[in-house]
């Protein structure tokens, strides 16, 4: 009996359910540093070292980048090195007497196996007998669309010159923070630091600045400094004349209008943009045409030569698409943009028809856009366009198309009245903007602006102003050489909704 037991234990252990062996839960852990085996330790006072030693609680990498590793006040030309669970740094020049030191590394150091990473490690000692403790912190934001300015470097500059400077780096919410500060008078200046050289040294990188100097006394603030991006010597970057005789020449930047002339043709042309792409269509049909192109606001003149390239393609053909920007108001008619200048309309070969009944219509051409407009002024409605009906500067359309549109009555639409109180600026520009985007734009002179606005289709809204102080009629960004900041733009503080068959009535006092 005491043999079978023994038996039957030996068949329940080796009938046991085998598996693999683990290694237990995943490390999702960032390193952690331990102050009382670093040398100094944190917050310690009196240093005197020739090195810094961090000690982590388990092994780690550290990633170098421009902006990986932060010393406020700057240590200088320095080794830095890991050895297992140690980061050492070894300055070339000793430590500055009486200095609260502040060091800061950036999603640089993770640990070995696992790579998980230290957000933001900050470690502070003194050479001195005091660890100053005054703290700054703030917000960098886009001057002009309120959008965060994120992984900008912000530099607290002291007004003596033997004092100490500091740098900081905003994070992904745009804001940034100073700690162990020293007492004194700061400038405060951000930039995006495009060519990673931790220097602002470049007219091309988006930048802002204080004007009056903040004051450390004790821990404070909560600045915010707008940024923009630098006026740039305009630049023509391309220039095409295609087969079908459009003329585009694209910048380096957005353009707002543009006087155009030829030296060898009839046409002068003025241009008025939103991009920084300008495409127009010359009175006649040349393989090259000698320009003298002015942008006034950028104080740009210049002339130029565009030629037609030899295409292989010989063929052309008269093509179009429905105009589908999105705008504020409903329009009354169709607008058709082809790839060539429209030159004439059969009217007998362009039928318009609504539930099988046709209909009068004016039409209009302006360059390539044809408009065809119902005598009837709502409801749904089909073009058929028969071959021959439309001719363009170099053939005419040789198919049928039928194109399907709709004008809303105005039931279906709303009406939008603004009266603004600008108590800040007699000159300002408002615009309208849909999904983030400018469209529809107005002046006012007045410090009350009271206008009302119908037949606007129904949809969320969003307004802004611009306080147009240089009566350009136009956005300015600032100087920091002419100590100038950007014009100031405000935001309603809420979205508008515009509904159909209603009118939305807007209040604002700024």
């Amino acid at each position: 009996m005491k043999n079978l037991i023994y038996l039957l234990i030996i068949f329940s252990i080796s009938c046991a359910q085998q598996t693999a062996l683990t290694g237990g839960n995943k490390d999702t852990l960032a390193p952690k540093i331990i102050s009382n085996k670093s040398i100094p330790s944190s917050g310690e006072i009196k240093f005197s070292g020739k090195e810094i030693k961090l000690v982590f609680d388990e092994n780690i990498t550290y990633q170098k980048s421009s902006t990986s590793f932060l010393s406020n006040p700057p240590i200088g030309e320095h080794v830095l090195k890991t050895e297992k669970n140690i980061l050492k740094i070894i300055p070339e020049k000793e430590l500055l007497k009486n200095t609260t030191y502040s060091l800061i590394f950036t999603n640089s150091i993770a640990d070995l196996n696992e790579k998980n990473k230290i957000a933001d490690l900050r470690f502070s000692f003194s050479t001195g007998s005091i660890l100053d403790t005054i703290i700054a912190k703030g917000l960098v934001k886009n001057s002009f669309d309120e959008t965060v300015s994120a992984n900008y470097m912000v530099v607290l500059k002291s007004i003596r010159e033997d004092s100490t400077n500091y740098i900081s780096l905003t994070n992904e919410a745009g804001e940034f923070f100073f700690d162990h500060l020293k007492p004194g008078e700061y400038t405060l200046l951000a930039w995006e630091d495009l060519n990673e050289n931790s220097q602002f040294d470049t007219l091309d990188e988006p930048y802002g600045f204080l004007l009056d100097p903040i004051k450390t006394q004790d821990s404070c603030c909560k600045e915010i400094i707008k940024t923009f991006t630098p006026i740039k010597p305009l630049e023509i970057e391309k220039m095409e004349l295609n087969d079908y005789g459009n003329i585009s020449i694209v910048f380096n930047q957005i353009v707002d209008t543009l006087n155009i002339k030829s030296l060898d043709s009839s046409f002068i042309k003025t241009v008025v943009l939103k991009t920084n792409e300008a495409s127009f269509w010359p009175s006649d049909s040349n393989t090259n045409y000698q320009l003298i192109i002015e942008a006034p606001f950028y104080k740009f003149k210049d002339t130029v030569v565009v030629r037609k390239s030899n295409s292989k393609n010989a063929e052309r053909k008269l093509v179009y698409q429905k105009k589908s920007m999105k705008e504020l108001f409903s329009s009354n008619s169709l607008e058709l943009v082809f790839n060539q200048k429209i030159v004439a309309v059969d009217t007998s070969l362009l039928i318009l028809q609504t539930d099988s009944n046709s209909l009068k219509y004016n039409y209009e051409i302006n360059q390539n856009i044809l408009s065809i407009k119902p005598e009837k002024l709502n409801g749904s409605f089909n073009l058929s366009v028969y071959p021959n009906g439309v001719s363009g500067l170099y053939n005419k359309k040789t198919d049928t198309s039928k194109v399907y549109f709709n004008i809303l009555s105005e039931s279906n639409l709303g009406a939008l009245t603004l009266n603004i109180n600008n108590s800040e600026c007699e000159n300002y520009i408002i615009q309208i903007l849909f999904q983030n985007n400018v469209i529809h734009e107005m002046y006012s002179s007045k410090k009350e602006h009271l206008q009302s606005l119908t037949k606007v289709y129904p949809g969320e809204y969003q307004i802004r102003i611009i306080n147009d102080l240089d009566q350009n009629k136009k956005w300015s960004c600032g100087d920091i050489k002419k100590q100038t900041q950007p014009e100031e733009v405000i935001y309603l503080d809420k979205k508008i909704t515009v509904k159909k068959n209603w009118e939305e009535y807007v209040q604002w006092n700024i």
